[in-house]
């Protein structure tokens, strides 16, 4: 789950619809409640989302991760004066199982936008995964080992990355918050970034 990937990618975004009205495969957000990590395999993900846009394998903990990347960008947003909107999924898997999921969105009605400043009512060692959700709302992503260190832990996200400003605009703002917990559910780290571009 990689943050620069989403925002080198957003921002190449912004530059290519330009030239054109959509980047990627058109696919509506798939129903990532509804999968069980761990128990979910490729096969139904597949039935469920479709074919991905690629797939990549990388290495993390002494496990081989397979990673299902879905991608679309369109400049549809520009009528509505709101500027490119796309959005991104991410499924992870080990031996053909799911082990983790990321969703991101920044199209009305659909967007994962959140307030960073909530994040800082977040206290390591103290607040409990029910805590993050009452604040924070439903995860937009979350992984298991070995994508997060530590057999027992789990890792859950929020990330957002969108258009600033209206017509024309190049602008964007980025914000993610990856939190840590526990196999008891206690949050044992916080990583928290927020970056806005307003160029013109």
């Amino acid at each position: 789950m990689n943050r620069a990937h989403i925002l080198v990618g957003f921002t190449l975004v912004l530059g290519l619809l330009s030239g054109c009205y959509s980047i990627g495969q058109n696919f509506v957000r798939p129903p990532v409640e509804q999968f069980e990590l761990k128990r979910t395999t490729q096969g139904q993900v597949l039935a469920t989302v479709g074919a991905p846009e690629s797939i990549s394998h990388t290495e993390r903990n002494g496990k081989r991760i397979e990673r299902f990347q879905y991608s679309y960008y369109t400049a549809a947003g520009f009528a509505a004066g709101i500027g490119p909107v796309g959005r991104m999924a991410s499924f992870f898997f080990v031996d053909g199982l799911l082990i983790g999921y990321l969703y991101t969105s920044s199209f009305p009605g659909d967007s994962t936008d959140f307030l960073v400043e909530s994040v800082s009512r977040i206290e390591k060692g103290k607040s409990t995964r029910g805590d993050v959700l009452a604040l924070l709302g439903p995860p937009h992503g979350v992984v298991l080992f070995p994508l997060a260190d530590g057999e027992g832990n789990s890792l859950i996200r929020y990330s957002y990355t969108g258009a600033t400003g209206l017509m024309g605009s190049t602008g964007f703002v980025s914000k993610d918050a990856l939190i840590t917990l526990n196999d008891k559910g206690v949050v044992i780290d916080i990583n928290v970034s927020s970056q806005t571009d307003s160029r013109k």
